[in-house]
């Protein structure tokens, strides 16, 4: 960055550029990778700096404000089912705001929000020179593998990213569910992670889809009140079963009226 500082510091060509500094111009280029906005680029990060190109794109991810600023803790990876487990257990998918970083995963009363992420041909070669930049330049900051590890555990086949395609949080340019699905899973392969920064909400995750009440109201949701006609039938079963048992009250205890 030193360097390209240096070149774009020619007066001509900062006239030409109008004074744009080449942290703006560079973010610029990037953004249709993982799309955030020109405004949000501007107002946030002008001021970044980093050692090289890859360099300023993470740590622009690192930054934002929504991100935690501390470093991760000495927590080891946690595995948490996939997509399409949790959502039979009760668990909903929305997607978060498009501004922010793509590492801002939250959940909280059973709804996990993931910011959406485009998957395009260059997604991988992106994801694994981010994973290798932090790994190299920066020794303990774990964000991008533990991204890569988080969604390696959430998505297991094609059919957890079709549950994230409909629900906007991933835009699939790769055509085949399936390929999207072995991006993520080879993400982490030869790749160590000391420290999980969503340790955490992995804890969060398989507490909530331990629970047993939860699973029997999704389950319940599902298969008895998925329309109208379902509910009407589930109705009419429960009075039916009241009734049944009310007039077999009735008859036991006219029998046993009779009877004295």
């Amino acid at each position: 960055m030193v360097v390209l500082n240096c070149l774009f510091n020619v007066p001509a060509l900062k006239e030409e550029l109008n004074g744009v500094s080449i942290n703006i111009l560079s973010l610029k280029f990037f953004d249709p990778l993982m799309p955030r906005g020109k405004e949000v680029i501007q107002s946030n990060f002008s001021g970044s700096e980093g050692k090289h190109l890859l360099d300023l794109l993470g740590k622009t991810f690192h930054d934002f404000p929504q991100a935690p600023k501390n470093k991760p803790k000495k927590n080891s990876w946690k595995f948490i089912p996939s997509v399409t487990e949790l959502k039979r257990a009760g668990v909903k998918f929305v997607k978060s705001s498009t501004n922010g970083s793509f590492l801002d995963i939250k959940f909280k009363d059973g709804v996990m929000e993931i910011p959406p992420i485009i998957v395009q041909d260059q997604t991988d070669t992106l994801l694994r020179n981010l994973i290798a930049s932090e790994r190299c330049c920066d020794g303990h900051v774990t964000y991008m593998t533990s991204y890569a590890f988080f969604m390696d555990s959430l998505i297991n086949t094609g059919e957890d990213v079709v549950v994230l395609r409909k629900e906007g949080i991933m835009k699939n340019y790769l055509g085949d569910d399936e390929d999207v699905a072995d991006l993520f899973n080879n993400l982490g392969c030869e790749v160590t992670l000391a420290n999980f920064y969503y340790s955490e909400l992995c804890d969060q995750v398989n507490t909530y889809y331990k629970t047993r009440w939860h699973v029997w109201r999704a389950t319940l949701k599902r298969d008895y009140f998925h329309s109208p006609w379902a509910i009407v039938s589930f109705v009419g079963a429960i009075i039916l079963l009241f009734l049944t048992l009310t007039s077999t009250l009735f008859a036991i205890l006219s029998f046993t009226v009779h009877k004295s």
